[in-house]
């Protein structure tokens, strides 16, 4: 885990409090992020789910990892009543879902190499 969070600004009202600080790790990463690839996870990674999502970033999930991976994503984009063009792809093998989401990207436009 992390033991200093150094990338948050200074002048962030909670940069000392670690629960609040890395939700917003989170929000920098995603929102910096062409997609997402969700491997195993726990709360902090149901997180970064939502929202990549909610942002209508494209997700792979490496299946078989345990954690979130197992029912959670399932149950969550099952309930979930709006679409925001996120594509959630899964596979088992990490490097064939790695190649398909750069695929999925470059038809959307959203990577550019």
């Amino acid at each position: 885990g992390y033991n200093q969070l150094i990338f948050l600004p200074k002048d962030l009202t909670y940069a000392t409090n670690p629960a609040y600080a890395a939700k917003y790790r989170s929000i920098i990463a995603i929102a910096n992020s062409d997609a997402v690839i969700i491997i195993g996870g726990r709360t902090g990674t149901m997180v970064e789910f939502a929202l990549a999502y909610d942002s209508g970033k494209n997700i792979g999930i490496v299946e078989n990892t345990g954690g979130i991976t197992k029912r959670a994503i399932d149950i969550l984009v099952d309930d979930i009543d709006k679409r925001r063009g996120a594509k959630v792809i899964k596979n088992t093998d990490p490097v064939a879902l790695l190649r398909k989401l750069v695929e999925i990207d470059e038809q959307d436009k959203h990577i550019t190499f």
